[in-house]
Formats: structure tokens, sequence, C-alpha cells
């Protein structure tokens, strides 16, 4: 199969589970808390070259908001940016370092929890609230789902790679 559908068809299989998942964690209000829109799109920046992974990131949450209006507005601007930020450090860090898949994840999570804080720093004056506590709870509320991240997504990337592997050297 030609690289390029692959990961086409691989960025829009993470982009829909991007869509999906939320809206079973929002429906029992548990969005915000366990980050379900950064589970699939943790795992796209182990599949996917940079620059997809990186296009999957800033378009899951947009058409996400355009689709069922969440993220709302500002908080979409942010998500976009941590979620691009997660794609494509992960990407990076597994193509180029080679790091063990926790200390991808925790790196790229890392980066991308900091790129949000600043990010609602910058957004927070905007929409007349105060700056620190918003970009502080912002950070702290998602602490549960960062934990989940940090379990779910290693042991997922190894049963995927594994499949993989096995689907691959049946052809």
């Amino acid at each position: 199969m030609n690289y390029r559908l692959r990961y086409s068809i691989q960025g829009a299989l993470f982009i829909a589970t991007g869509l999906v998942l939320p809206m079973l964690f929002h429906s029992m209000g548990l969005g915000p808390i366990f980050l379900p829109m950064f589970w699939p799109m943790a795992l796209a920046g182990f599949y996917l070259p940079w620059p997809m992974a990186l296009a999957t990131g800033l378009l899951t949450p947009l058409l996400s908001s355009m689709m069922t209006g969440m993220p709302p507005v500002p908080v979409l601007w942010r998500m976009m940016i941590e979620l691009a930020m997660l794609t494509t450090v992960t990407s990076l860090l597994h193509q180029k370092s080679r790091l063990p898949v926790l200390a991808a994840t925790a790196t790229a999570l890392l980066c991308a929890l900091l790129t949000g804080f600043g990010a609602a720093a910058l957004l927070a004056p905007l929409l007349g609230w105060p700056t620190w506590l918003y970009a502080f709870s912002s950070v702290t509320r998602s602490l549960p789902g960062v934990l989940s991240i940090l379990i779910i997504i290693p042991l997922l990337q190894q049963r995927l790679s594994r499949h993989i592997r096995t689907e691959g050297n049946r052809r």
C-alpha cells in the first residue's frame, strides 16, 4: 500500500477516535478530567510522520468543535495548540530519538501541558478571567487524565505495534 494513503487512513482513524471518545466521556461528565481527545492523539504520534501527526492534532479539536460544539471556542484554541504539540513531539521523539514509549509519552505530555498552560495564561486576560488561576486550574484539573494517559497509552501502543508487526508478517 502507498505510504501516503496508509498514513492518511491512519490519520483519519485517529481523528475519528478523537471525535467519538470525547462524546462518550462528556456524556458522563468526565471529559475535562480524563482528556479523552488526548488518548488517540498520543497514539497518533507513534504511527504517523510528524507533518501528518501535526495535522491530526490540529484538525481533531477543530472538527469536534464544528460538529459538536465541544470544545467551545476559547478552549478550542488552547486544545489545538496542545494536541498539535502532543502529536508532533511524540512523533519526533519516537521516530528520531527512539525513546521508550513511556518516556516519549511523558515528555510529549509535559510539552503539551506546558504549551497549554502558556496558551491558557495568554487567553485568560482576553476573556476577562484571572490569568494564573485559569492557567493553573486548566492543568491541575486534568491530572487524572495525565495519569491515565501515562498508564494506558504505553500499553495500547505496545499491543498495537505487536498486532501491526504480526499482520505485516502474514502478508
